[in-house]
């Protein structure tokens, strides 16, 4: 298992939910609701871990906004901490496409719409 120590630091931005989703898009193919945030997260590939922060999160994936270059089809661990009580959910997921501003993570597994209220409180 990997262990992350996560530092306090200032958010990129205040943690907010804002629904990103754009249905006029044709080609935005999310069914599921995007919000906007800055959560602190731990992230590892087989041979390298990074912190920075998620910016854009559903219950299928994220957006990590990173200089950090990861390859797409590179599977992901993460551990994003739930505000306010020390805990933390550990998911994995694949990266789907990457860009100097970050990537895009689809999670291997969902999960449901309270563990995303966590995250956003």
């Amino acid at each position: 298992m990997l262990a992350f120590t996560i530092q306090a630091t200032k958010p990129l931005i205040q943690p907010h939910i804002v629904n990103m989703t754009d249905k006029s898009d044709p080609k935005d193919r999310r069914t599921h609701t995007r919000h906007s945030c800055s959560l602190k997260v731990g992230y590892a590939t087989m041979d390298l871990s990074f912190i920075d922060f998620i910016t854009d999160i559903n219950c299928w994936g994220v957006f990590i906004q990173s200089s950090k270059r990861v390859p797409v089809g590179e599977s992901v661990s993460m551990t994003i901490p739930l505000h306010g009580d020390g805990e933390s959910i550990q998911v994995i997921g694949e990266v789907m496409w990457s860009s100097p501003q970050g990537m895009g993570v689809k999670f291997n597994m969902g999960f449901n719409t309270s563990v995303l209220s966590s995250l956003l409180k």
